[in-house]
C-alpha cells in the first residue's frame, strides 16, 4: 500500500492572536500528527510549519514566515 502524498488533517477556521497563528479545525482521528508536521498545504501552496498546540478543541498552527494577522 502506498502512503499518500497529501493528507487532509484539518481545515483552517481563521487567524488566533497577533503572532500570525491559525485555527485549526482537527479531522484526523489522530490529532498527535499536528506536533510532527513540517510542511503543510495551505489552499495549495506549501508552507513549512513552526509549531502547533492544541486550544479549545483546535490545533493551534504556526507557520514560517507568518508572523502576524494580516499574513496569516
Amino acid at each position: 500500500m502506498q502512503t499518500p502524498e497529501r493528507l487532509l488533517i484539518g481545515r483552517v477556521g481563521g487567524v488566533f492572536g497577533v503572532r500570525g497563528e491559525l485555527k485549526v479545525e482537527i479531522e484526523t482521528d489522530f490529532p498527535e500528527r499536528f506536533k510532527d508536521l513540517k510542511r503543510v498545504f495551505v489552499c495549495g501552496r506549501a508552507y513549512e510549519a513552526e509549531g502547533s498546540r492544541l486550544h479549545a478543541g483546535r490545533v493551534l498552527l504556526k507557520l514560517k514566515g507568518i508572523d502576524d494577522p494580516n499574513a496569516a
